[in-house]
């Protein structure tokens, strides 16, 4: 997987997150094309069309069980790559198919590509902008505001009126953050 981020924005509040995403087959053909891709973190991995199987002539590696929203079913699984916007790659997936073509879609993108960075998703001003970044490079965490100090990194620390770690008791400025 590469370093990189990407952010798209939408005018207005949309129910779905969708961007593009390149899909390459890994066949000895080293077929590739754009397709959509939905972001769905209900989704504990991504999934892709028979649209994709049948255009990149992809070759099944297993058959297994998936469970879906509309329950428990036998899949083929296939094994592509994938490249997000601006270039953000994900090697070697193996990805059953799903049954959402005519939604507007081709792909989910699931838990197992969004756990590999950052994501977040905003609704400012009236505009959904979702953000992706990998590698990781920080806790976003909205309650101890590290998203607007970059030095303040990691979601472990202790806020000053916040009970001390040490198990005192005590708010952690009253103790082992008293300044000296």
């Amino acid at each position: 997987m590469a370093g990189d981020a990407f952010t798209i924005k939408h005018k207005g509040i949309v129910s779905r997150l969708l961007t593009e995403t390149m899909v390459l087959a890994t066949t000895a053909e080293h077929i590739s094309k754009k397709y959509i891709g939905l972001w769905d973190t209900g989704a504990t991995g991504s999934c892709i069309s028979q649209r994709i199987v049948d255009e990149l002539k992809l070759v099944a590696v297993t058959r297994r069980e998936i469970i879906t929203p509309s329950g428990k079913s036998e899949s083929d699984f296939y094994p592509i790559s994938i490249v997000l916007p601006n270039g953000v790659g994900v090697k070697l997936i193996i990805a059953p198919v799903g049954e959402f073509e005519i939604q507007g879609f081709d792909m989910l993108i699931g838990m197992d590509v969004i756990t590999l960075g950052d994501f977040a998703v905003t609704h400012f001003n009236n505009e959904t902008t979702l953000s992706f970044r990998t590698p990781s490079m920080t806790c976003i965490d909205f309650v101890k505001k590290s998203y607007i100090d970059p030095k303040i990194n990691d979601c472990d620390k202790v806020g000053r009126n916040e009970l001390c770690q040490c198990g005192s008791g005590k708010k952690h400025k009253h103790c082992c953050g008293k300044r000296q």
